[in-house]
């Protein structure tokens, strides 16, 4: 497995993604998983046949993308962020010297 996640984490992001868009195809065929995540989406409200294929697909791209993440230096992979939304909020605690729990959804790779 060690071997598998230094593979993946020299392979360009675009690569990583379209592993992960096979590896998160190829869950779908799994009952359990499909199952799974279409439920989730019902509790969610969210539960559409293009939604459950997305998410499939967004799961095995999150799974792919651990092995750079852990594995390539921190700033390389911070790069990769496109988008943060609330940061203030985090910078607030930390200028207060409070601490902080981040709750978060599945949307995107919070390892980061």
């Amino acid at each position: 497995m060690y071997f598998l996640f230094r593979v993946l984490a020299l392979l360009p992001l675009p690569i990583v993604h379209f592993l992960g868009t096979l590896l998160g195809l190829l869950s779908l065929l799994r009952p359990r998983y499909r199952q799974g995540i279409a439920e989730n989406l019902r509790h969610a409200g969210l539960y559409s046949p293009g939604m459950l294929l997305r998410s499939g697909i967004e799961l095995g791209k999150g799974m792919t993308e651990l092995a750079p993440i852990w594995l390539r230096p921190l700033a390389k992979v911070t790069g990769w962020v496109r988008e943060v939304r609330g940061w203030e909020h985090v910078e607030a605690a930390r200028v207060a010297g409070k601490g902080l729990i981040v709750l978060g959804p599945h949307l995107g790779c919070l390892e980061l």
